[in-house]
Parts: C-alpha cells; sequence; structure tokens
C-alpha cells in the first residue's frame, strides 16, 4: 500500500471516530442535564445539536471543500 493511502484510511478512521465521540458526548450531555438538572425542554437540545450539525457540515462542504456541492 502506498503511503497516500494509508493515510487516507487514517483520516476517514479519524473522521468515524470523532463522529462517534461527538454523538456519545452529545447523547451523554442531554442526559446529565436532563436528569440532574430537570431540563424541561428535550427538543431545544435536538434542535441545538441539528443547528450545530448542519453549520458544521456547511463549512465542511462550502468552505472546506470537502465534498462537492
Amino acid at each position: 500500500m502506498s503511503g497516500g493511502k494509508i493515510s487516507g484510511q487514517l483520516f476517514t478512521i479519524g473522521l468515524v471516530t470523532a463522529w462517534y465521540s461527538s454523538n456519545i458526548g452529545v447523547l451523554l450531555l442531554n442526559k446529565y442535564l436532563l436528569r440532574n438538572y430537570g431540563f424541561k425542554y428535550p427538543i431545544f437540545l435536538t434542535r441545538c445539536h441539528m443547528a450545530t450539525c448542519s453549520l458544521l457540515s456547511y463549512i465542511d462542504i462550502a468552505w472546506m471543500k470537502m465534498v462537492p456541492m
């Protein structure tokens, strides 16, 4: 295997790991807020998560040119 292919695979593995880690982090944060603080707006937490994902996806697509438009 060439160095470029290995580098690409490691980048992909890193992205998948970061995605899983961030989703697990959001899940645990939501559970913590809902259980310990009695946060009454779970839909608001979901909306914030979705808005953040949309914004970061737009940055990746439009500015960083990670995928074509």
